[in-house]
Formats: structure tokens, sequence, C-alpha cells
């Protein structure tokens, strides 16, 4: 009997809902959301190529990227559903892809509506969680015939 009642106890615990058994919200996006961080510019690197490949590297960031200066502090805000983004830039959002130790993946997926990528990495002390650094990239298009134009905007933000 006590091994038909230890069977069962067993086996029902293999069906708690998976729910139950996954992180705490507050860490389900490896940030919780709210969560805010500041960090400055330490690199931008703006590269375009037209339709003949010619490559550039323009001083200003092309319409459609978010541009920030180097040598600015840059407050972060984890999102509702776990999105890096910096509330006062337009067009910092970046969808949250995965988590894992130390660091936690970020990406705008291009689709035929919304062309544009982007992708992000924040990286976090071992030991104490504390954001340390991050990097973002974000591409934007160009269609106009012989003018058209790719390019790809890079940041580097340390503490």
């Amino acid at each position: 009997m006590k091994l038909l009642l230890g069977q069962i106890i067993a086996i029902s615990t293999l069906l708690i809902p998976a729910t139950l058994l996954a992180e705490p919200a507050a860490n389900k996006f490896g940030l919780a959301p709210g969560t805010e961080f500041s960090l400055i510019v330490k690199n931008r690197e703006i590269i375009t190529t037209d339709a003949f490949g010619k490559v550039t590297k323009p001083k200003t960031v092309p319409s459609g990227a978010p541009s920030l200066n180097k040598g600015a502090k840059v407050k972060f805000v984890v999102g509702k559903k776990g999105e890096l983004t910096v509330p006062k830039t337009k067009g910092f959002v970046i969808k949250f892809l995965s988590a894992s130790a130390g660091s936690i993946q970020y990406a705008n997926i291009p689709t035929a509506k919304n062309p544009r990528s982007a992708l992000g990495y924040v990286f976090q002390d071992g030991t104490t969680s504390q954001v340390t650094e991050a990097t973002a990239s974000f591409s934007t298009f160009n269609i106009n015939g012989t003018k058209s134009t790719a390019s790809v905007i890079s940041y580097v933000f340390e503490k």
C-alpha cells in the first residue's frame, strides 16, 4: 500500500502544470518589467552601403533609426513584455528574445511590412546581476532605385 501511495504521489507530481514550475514573473524576461538602468554611449558606428556596393561612414544617423550621441547618458526601461526601450528616443524598442546566464538578448525580426531590424544585448555582472553594459544595432533601408541605401547603426553602452 505504501509503495502504491508513493507511486501515485510520484506520478501526480508529473501532472503539475508547467506554469507552476516556470520562473517567477519577475525573472521571465531576465530583467523585471519596469526595471530602469542608465548607461553611457561609449561608441556609435554608422555604415551605409549604396545600390552599387559603395560603403560610407556618414556622420548622422539615417532617418528611421534611433539617434544617440557618443558620451550621452541613456536611461533604459524594460517594458511590460520584456522589451528593451529608451523612452526619450524615437524608435528605440527591441523585443525580448531570450535570457541566459549573464546576458539578455533582444531582436526585432524584419517582416515585409517592417523591413527594419534591430538586435540588442544586455550584460549583467555574474554575482550582483547589475547591468554593466549593452549593445544595440539597428538597420534601415531607403529604397529609391539606384539611390537605394542600407545602413547599420551600432551602439556600445557602458557604465
